[in-house]
C-alpha cells in the first residue's frame, strides 16, 4: 500500500517527517507525491527489508501532534485528511 497527498498525507511534510520500522525511524525525503512517498530506509538492515512490509506513520513512536508540527500544522487537521485507505485501530472506543 501506497500513501501521498490524495490520501491527506500533506504535501507539507516533504522533507519534513519520520516514518518508523519497528524502532527505526526513517526519514521522509523528496516531495510527497499523489500517491508515493520515499522512505531512507538506510538504517534498516536487508534481510528485515521485505515488499509489504509495514511502517507506523502515526503512532506510539510517532504520535499525531509530531506528525502535525513537521507539516506546519495541528492533529486535528491532519486526522480530519485522512482517506480511507488508511488502516486504523480505535482503542479505548
Amino acid at each position: 500500500m501506497s500513501v501521498g497527498y490524495a490520501d491527506g498525507f500533506l504535501r507539507g511534510l516533504s522533507n519534513h517527517s519520520l516514518a518508523y520500522f519497528g524502532d527505526t525511524p526513517l526519514a521522509l525525503v523528496g516531495i510527497v507525491s499523489m500517491d508515493t512517498i520515499t522512505l531512507d530506509v538506510s538504517d534498516v538492515p536487508d534481510d528485515q527489508l521485505q515488499p509489504g512490509g509495514l511502517v507506523e506513520l502515526i503512532g506510539d513512536r510517532h504520535p499525531v501532534d509530531a506528525l502535525a508540527e513537521e507539516a506546519g500544522t495541528i492533529g486535528y487537521e491532519i486526522l480530519t485528511s485522512l482517506g480511507g485507505r488508511y488502516f486504523r485501530d480505535y482503542l479505548g472506543a
